[in-house]
């Protein structure tokens, strides 16, 4: 638990509790999942927690911005760990499977050409692309 302490600065003055760690651990995969998704992985991992319990720490790893949240077409919010880069996200409209990807940095200047433009103060955007996967192609 204290390696969670080391990884994430701004987690080091902050009380390492079970759930904390089980949900860290769990969002370490390279999938978004959203909160009814980590719950089931947890259980798996014989971490027992409430649902309440669950929603609360999301909610402070967010406020942390040790995690981020997404809304995909869906509608369901899904938790990852903040990345290093700025990325947007490849969706499999098939197995839903969702890759976090670096686009080029023409879009920044677009997004400050924009911003000048139409005098819009952009806070921040998203962007995912839906499609199929290369396995599901090849189905």
């Amino acid at each position: 638990m204290n390696k969670d302490k080391a990884l994430y600065p701004q987690l080091a003055a902050e009380r390492q509790t079970k759930t904390r760690h089980g949900v860290l651990a769990v969002l370490r995969g390279r999938q978004p999942l959203a909160a009814p998704e980590i719950l089931v992985r947890l259980k798996k991992q014989k971490v027992v927690v409430n649902k309440t319990t669950v929603y609360r720490e999301l909610e402070f790893l967010l406020k942390k911005k040790v995690i981020s949240e997404m809304v995909l077409q869906d509608g369901l919010k899904r938790y990852e760990l903040t990345p290093a880069e700025h990325g947007h996200h490849l969706v499999c409209l098939d197995c839903r499977a969702i890759e976090h990807v670096v686009l080029d940095k023409d879009l920044e200047e677009q997004e400050k050409q924009i911003s000048r433009s139409r005098h819009f103060k952009i806070m921040s955007h998203s962007l995912e692309f839906y499609g199929l996967c290369r396995r599901c192609t090849k189905k």
